[in-house]
């Protein structure tokens, strides 16, 4: 994706998208919706912050588009239910998850950290896309209290956290992988997070 993005939203909330968009290089807020014409012309993605969620959404040259977009919505982690067994296993081992230091190095949307932040490890997410990034925050913006003490966001490249000295007891890798060679498609998010 681009460094630059626009983002609708209201010029009341501009103040809160601030420190959302930190890591993105350059972002401008567009107050009022463009017109149809207009975004269906353009070819790319954009944020909508709406109903206090932050979106990304997708216009195409072609006439197309998609207003709705993606966000992380808790209560749709709430009913995909606890986490994989192997995910637990290859993170805790024996132990319950209480404490354990776990290091993201590939967060996306972070699915997998609300499954480990919420069996009580400790989670430390590195996105290296500054719109992945916004999106990753916002959703953890809105999670329960005692969930968002229990997860840090940074924006950077895997490797020069990697570099740093700061011990952790699991190192948690799961990046975006090429697509298969299958008719089957992805869900929109994981379309999206992959362009």
């Amino acid at each position: 994706m681009a460094a630059e993005i626009n983002v609708i939203c209201e010029a009341a909330q501009e103040a809160l998208l601030g420190p959302l968009l930190a890591d993105i290089g350059a972002w401008q807020a567009v107050r009022a919706l463009p017109e149809p014409q207009a975004l269906l012309a353009t070819d790319g993605f954009y944020l909508h912050f709406v109903h206090d969620v932050l979106r990304l959404c997708r216009a195409s040259g072609s006439g197309a588009a998609d207003p709705a977009g993606c966000a992380l919505e808790f209560a749709e982690l709430r009913r995909r239910g606890r986490a994989p067994a192997e995910l637990i296993k290859a993170c805790f081992g024996s132990n319950q998850g209480k404490g354990v230091k776990i290091l993201d190095l590939f967060a996306g949307w972070g699915l997998d950290a609300w499954q480990l932040a919420a069996r009580g490890a400790e989670i430390e997410c590195w996105e290296a896309n500054g719109i992945v990034s916004a999106l990753l925050r916002d959703s953890w913006r809105r999670a329960p209290q005692p969930l968002q003490n229990s997860l840090r966001i940074r924006c950077g490249h895997a490797q020069s956290r990697l570099e740093a000295a700061t011990a952790v007891d699991v190192v948690y890798l799961d990046p975006m992988f090429p697509p298969h060679r299958t008719r089957a498609l992805p869900n929109k998010r994981l379309q999206y997070l992959a362009r």
